[in-house]
């Protein structure tokens, strides 16, 4: 165990699963947890919950552990989770995103090298029609180009590194491409090979044209200087608070 740089203790060689909820999914933990893989590496998974209201959630396993903060958005929601986290290395984990068998491996792997700060996986979305296999191909080679990833892409880095940055954003959206942002700054920030499987939900929601073509926009107004307050309304058509 060592001092970490926001004045916790942090444990050498941990890796710290951070995966934010809305207080309405306090139901899925156990779920959850038990769909991380498991290998050889400490770990330890810290579910953080946002809303106007406390969960009442209860786990068994002890190495999970829960916290709530009442501001919504993610990025704040994400920041509250690295403050309750004890792991030098997190990974930033949407909980319909689904980890390779061997990812915690290919983390610590990547992160041998000491002039890495982080980096992300492919995704893959969870329906094997070739349309799918299209929105993949862009996402991923935009993000192995720019070196900007997304939140469903699995996000890790070192603690360091987070802290260096100054953390997540407090944005309701884009919380993700700014933190990848400021760590590329600071080393090596790359991808994985291998893939994430996610979930197409939004896909079959909205459509797939529809979903590609508002993800481009409020890319674009984000590069462009947008506030992600009024991004997140036009993404989800309420105000982020």
């Amino acid at each position: 165990m060592k001092e970490s740089g926001d004045g916790g203790v942090h444990a050498r060689n941990m890796i710290s699963v951070i995966v934010p909820l809305t207080t309405d999914e306090d139901g899925q933990i156990e779920l959850l947890a038990s769909a991380l893989p498991s290998d050889s590496h400490d770990v330890e998974v810290v579910f953080v919950f946002s809303g106007p209201t406390a969960p009442s959630v209860q786990t068994t396993q002890s190495n999970v552990t829960t916290c709530w903060v009442e501001q919504r958005g993610r990025g704040v929601a994400l920041d509250t989770g690295v403050q309750n986290a004890r792991g030098d290395v997190l990974l930033f984990l949407h909980s319909d995103t689904t980890l390779p068998v061997e990812g915690l491996q290919m983390i610590s792997a990547a992160l041998d090298d000491p002039r890495t700060t982080g980096g992300w996986f492919r995704r893959r979305l969870d329906d094997p029609r070739w349309r799918y296999r299209l929105v993949d191909l862009g996402a991923n080679t935009f993000s192995r180009i720019c070196h900007i990833a997304t939140g469903d892409q699995a996000i890790f880095c070192r603690r360091s590194a987070y802290l260096a940055v100054g953390g997540f954003a407090a944005y309701p959206l884009f919380e993700d491409m700014t933190l990848c942002r400021r760590l590329k700054g600071l080393g090596r920030f790359s991808q994985i090979a291998s893939s994430v499987l996610v979930s197409p939900r939004r896909f079959y929601e909205r459509g797939i044209l529809r979903t590609v073509s508002m993800n481009l926009l409020l890319t674009l107004r984000y590069f462009c200087g947008h506030d992600p307050s009024d991004l997140f309304q036009r993404y989800y058509g309420t105000p982020s608070s």
